[in-house]
């Protein structure tokens, strides 16, 4: 028997929410009557089991889609459950693209709005131990301003001697984190594509995902509006079923 043919490199490719929760959610279930939805699911798993790992990119946006569309009915799994699907399923296998903005010069120098201008505030609250076994209570805040200015505070029984590379985190009781200069670039560039190209909100922020990594050539998904607008976008709509045509027998 011949062997597949494997001197072609499989394009690089963005999957959305959609391709996610069928893959791996939906085909859990007994499949569906309506045959095109049935055939997607079928389509949507051979393509992520088979096509190279390296080539198959997501976003943190999708994951915490997947993650809710997850613990909602038909599905009904727990937090904590679909915790560990994302991380033995996604995380560990396909590569994740994380939210990212260029700020411009003119954007640096701003004065205004010293708040919103902030890039990020992160605040932990736990326990820590330092090497030789002695604990404190944790609690402690980083602020980066958009100067580049690093400020932290710490508070709750910190020795008067404390340095923080001398201690570790064991538990944490809770953590929040800001970021509001991030928000307003990101969102306004999701806001500008969905804008431009008469799509969706929650479909132009995949967009920004897989605009920042210019290798990707195809967005896979069974989003009507996606499809509609094929001919407009900058990267190549396909469903699943399109990519296993043309390149089944290159793939794993």
């Amino acid at each position: 028997m011949l062997s597949k043919p494997r001197n072609l490199i499989l394009p690089r490719i963005y999957v959305d929410t959609n391709v996610l929760v069928a893959a791996i959610l939906e085909s859990e279930l007994p499949l569906p009557q309506n045959e095109a939805k049935a055939s997607f699911i079928s389509n949507s798993c051979e393509l992520l089991n088979k096509w190279e790992p390296t080539a198959v990119h997501t976003s943190n946006y999708a994951v915490g889609e997947f993650i809710a569309r997850g613990r909602a009915e038909p599905f009904s799994k727990s937090y904590t459950e679909m915790l560990d699907i994302v991380k033995n399923k996604i995380l560990s296998r396909y590569q994740i693209i994380d939210g990212r903005v260029e700020m411009e010069r003119k954007v640096l120098g701003l004065s205004e709005w010293p708040k919103r201008w902030l890039l990020a505030e992160a605040n932990f609250k736990g326990e820590a131990q330092s090497a030789k076994g002695d604990k404190i209570r944790h609690d402690y805040s980083r602020v980066l301003a958009i100067d580049g200015s690093i400020a932290q505070s710490r508070g709750g029984g910190v020795p008067h001697d404390y340095r923080e590379q001398d201690y570790k985190l064991t538990r944490a009781d809770s953590f929040s984190y800001i970021a509001p200069a991030f928000e307003i670039l990101f969102f306004n560039k999701a806001s500008e594509l969905a804008i431009r190209y008469g799509i969706p909100f929650g479909d132009a922020i995949h967009l920004v995902y897989l605009t920042q990594e210019r290798s990707i050539t195809h967005l896979v998904t069974d989003d009507d509006d996606f499809h509609k607008k094929k001919n407009l976008l900058p990267v190549k709509i396909a469903r699943p079923k399109d990519l296993l045509t043309r390149f089944r027998r290159y793939m794993l």
